[in-house]
């Protein structure tokens, strides 16, 4: 949109994309099997081995899955449930027994209402399910989300759906990937009545209709190498395109991946421009944004090293990176806000790829340092018309230095002209910094003057 509106010519997007994937199945086999010492096929066959008795030993824990009748019949109060699993609610079923188990799970709970509770009608609060739920009462179906797993499920329950005395909650929750069940915070789940709240927490019932092949993240389609560009890029390599986005990298993010992403990402680029014979086409990425709990000081989480790695990937010609560390939100590692992570992109496809040579389009990237004394001095490049504190900040935050490149303390650091000084009263003789170089770095607040954010670096290596 933001590109129809500034160069005057439609825009067609091939949307070629699965969430949550590595980066390896998105490269070509003769590439990638750098990668894997006794090669991609050696790799895919371990894991099938690996898959199958992890699934055996999964459905003989979950036992013989009932005939779908039996769900419809469990519906009805008074039905004998002994013979189903207990588990403990909120809590995902990951962690009471079941580490493998995606597909789609029944839980089931039984409330006694009096007269007046049942003749008024109740809600239900049920916490967040992972990750789509379809929630009955008596049999009868009173609420339903697809897809959200971050979201709180609140479901009003009409009089003519209730009984005096018992009355039974079945919730059918379908689980793609990670943890599965209800989750959330324990005052959040409950039903609330004419006479008061009551908590719906501790023991639930718990039965599998169906199991998916596929025994957790790991053995999925979207993580082994090659799958993804066999069947996703190369039947659409004929089409001529103008360039690429690309927003991916989380699932690569573990400490041990993190740092070899940086030659996988641009073996990857360089073989699709050789594969596309299109030259150098443009291609834009959109880096790691911040998620997770906000740590007090830099930590290895590998977010900061996969973020640098997407960085070192812009010596590459013809790319560019935009910058979303401010935008993302702690607790969904799929944030909201897209229309600003577009405009970045955009800010980048005008400038290098429809010569708007005029136009900012990146935010600060660290260049190099500089000792003095107890203070390090650090230049950088796309400063724009200037540098700057953003976020209705007074300081700059999330600096953090070193006099040994592996213990930090935090830093105070100023603007001066076109640099920033950083020094601590900790530290005498300063070897290097480290600027929002966490997961989360939720308070970065360096930018340039046309508000892009600053990319997060460290000066050690």
């Amino acid at each position: 949109r933001e590109l129809r509106e500034n160069v005057d010519v439609p825009i067609g997007l091939i949307n070629s994309s699965w969430g949550g994937s590595r980066i390896e199945p998105w490269i070509r086999k003769e590439i990638v099997e750098a990668y894997y010492p006794k090669g991609v096929e050696f790799y895919l066959d371990s894991l099938d081995k690996e898959n199958e008795k992890v699934v055996e030993e999964m459905m003989a824990l979950i036992g013989q899955i009932p005939e779908k009748e039996e769900f419809q019949k469990a519906m009805s109060p008074n039905y004998d449930d002994a013979s189903w699993i207990t588990q403990e609610l909120p809590g995902i079923w990951e962690n009471q027994g079941f580490p493998n188990l995606d597909g789609i799970v029944w839980l089931r709970k039984e409330i006694e209402l009096s007269s007046d509770e049942a003749s008024s009608g109740i809600r239900l609060s049920l916490s967040k399910i992972d990750d789509s739920d379809s929630t009955y009462v008596n049999g009868y179906l009173v609420g339903s989300m697809r897809d959200s797993y971050n979201i709180n499920r609140y479901y009003d329950i009409h009089a003519e759906y209730l009984n005096e005395g018992l009355n039974t909650i079945m919730i059918q929750v379908e689980d793609v990937t990670y943890g599965g069940g209800l989750y959330g915070e324990p005052d959040s789940l409950y039903y609330s009545t004419a006479s008061g709240k009551l908590s719906l927490t501790g023991e639930w019932k718990m039965q599998v209709e169906k199991a998916n092949e596929g025994a957790g993240p790991e053995f999925r389609p979207n993580q082994m190498p090659t799958l993804l560009y066999n069947s996703m890029i190369d039947p659409i390599i004929d089409f001529p395109i103008k360039g690429v986005l690309w927003y991916q990298g989380e699932s690569n993010a573990a400490p041990k991946d993190a740092f070899v992403y940086r030659n996988q990402f641009k073996d990857m680029i360089t073989d699709w421009r050789t594969i596309w014979n299109q030259g150098d086409f443009p291609f834009y990425w959109v880096q790691l944004t911040n998620f997770g709990q906000a740590n007090d000081l830099p930590v290895e989480t590998g977010w900061g090293m996969l973020r640098e790695s997407q960085t070192e990937a812009l010596s590459l010609p013809n790319t560019a990176q935009a910058v979303i560390i401010d935008i993302g939100e702690a607790d969904d590692i799929h944030p909201k806000n897209k229309q600003d992570v577009g405009k970045r992109l955009a800010l980048a496809a005008r400038n290098l790829t429809y010569g708007e040579d005029d136009l900012v389009y990146s935010g600060p990237l660290y260049d190099s340092m500089e000792i003095k004394g107890n203070k390090i001095i650090l230049s950088f490049s796309h400063i724009g018309s200037g540098l700057s504190i953003g976020r209705g900040h007074s300081e700059l935050k999330e600096f953090a230095i070193s006099s040994d490149g592996d213990n930090y303390v935090h830093a105070k650091a100023i603007i001066e002209g076109d640099k920033v000084v950083v020094w601590s009263d900790e530290i005498t003789s300063p070897m290097h910094v480290r600027y929002a170089w966490k997961m989360n770095p939720d308070e970065a607040n360096l930018f340039n003057k046309e508000g892009l954010p600053a990319s997060p670096f460290r000066t050690d290596n």
